[in-house]
């Protein structure tokens, strides 16, 4: 069980680098053309989802499901 547990979060860790790479190479393409808006509200978008996106019980991101029943992390039962 302790290397399923490592390799979801290698594969986690790979997926989260893959997107900060994507994400600065857009915000380069979007600067270079003169345009910042778009980068703003990206950004803006991206913090506001993980600050407020967590469980009230453990205060751990809830993920990427729409309408989760319970935390996947510590079981708590969501409204």
């Amino acid at each position: 069980m302790n290397s399923i547990q490592e390799e979801f979060k290698k594969r986690k860790r790979n997926q989260i680098i893959g997107t900060i790479i994507v994400s600065i190479a857009m915000v380069v393409v979007i600067i270079t053309e003169g345009n910042i808006s778009p980068v703003v509200i990206i950004i803006g978008v991206v913090i506001f989802s993980f600050k407020n996106w967590r469980c009230p019980n453990c205060n751990k991101y809830l993920g990427k499901s729409l309408s989760p029943k319970f935390c996947q992390h510590c079981g708590e039962e969501l409204v």
